[in-house]
């Protein structure tokens, strides 16, 4: 199911402002390769989410090779920072090198682990938390990063929507894992929540 029609996609991202030629080609990348990524649009929202929260620091569960964190940092402060997780130490080479090239790479750390434990071992508060990760352990993570984020701190979230399979139950595991995960962080107590049906569908939810 298109949570955006193909034109209206189109669309949106012909109103992405012009990014640096690395946005380019991890873009050329994940399609050859099939990695996933977050997309321009996506990635144009977490830019003026870290601007507007006014962000400087952003813990990444999940980062694959950069994609995402490389927007963020467009959207933090010179003294921002961000922390960027995976279980691939190849990635983590891919991330380091791809944002060298925006200049930014004094401004990461990439750990390389269980995104979740990691989480949980820091020590830090933080000003927004991106999930990524695999969607099974979608629910695990609203009580982690409840306790890590800062007051009026945002937990954001990819695939909110999951290819449109969220209106169906019993779809497959993936699935039943976001529906839950919506459902409980819409009617958590600790935050307020709305999903934005960009893309895959982002989930912004600010902890109260």
């Amino acid at each position: 199911m298109d949570i955006v029609t193909p034109p209206i996609g189109q669309y949106l991202e012909s109103l992405v402002p012009e990014r640096h030629d690395v946005f380019h080609a991890m873009e050329r990348e994940a399609k050859e390769t099939g990695f996933p990524h977050v997309g321009p649009q996506v990635g144009a929202l977490l830019q003026l989410l870290a601007s507007i929260s006014q962000a400087e620091n952003v813990f990444e569960l999940g980062s694959g090779f950069g994609y995402s964190a490389a927007w963020f940092l467009c959207g933090l402060p010179e003294q921002g920072r961000v922390v960027l997780t995976d279980l691939s130490a190849e990635n983590r080479s891919k991330a380091i090198t791809n944002i060298s090239r925006i200049g930014r790479e004094y401004s990461i750390d990439f750990l390389v682990g269980d995104a979740l434990e990691l989480l949980k071992n820091s020590t830090e508060s933080w000003d927004i938390i991106f999930n990524d990760i695999d969607k099974k352990d979608y629910p695990k993570v609203i009580d982690v990063a409840e306790g890590k984020l800062k007051s009026g701190g945002l937990l954001v979230t990819d695939n909110a929507l999951w290819y449109g399979n969220v209106v169906e139950k019993g779809v497959d595991a993936a699935t039943d894992a976001v529906r839950e995960y919506n459902q409980h962080l819409a009617n958590h107590p600790g935050f307020d929540m709305t999903i934005i049906p960009l893309r895959d569908g982002v989930s912004v939810a600010r902890k109260r």
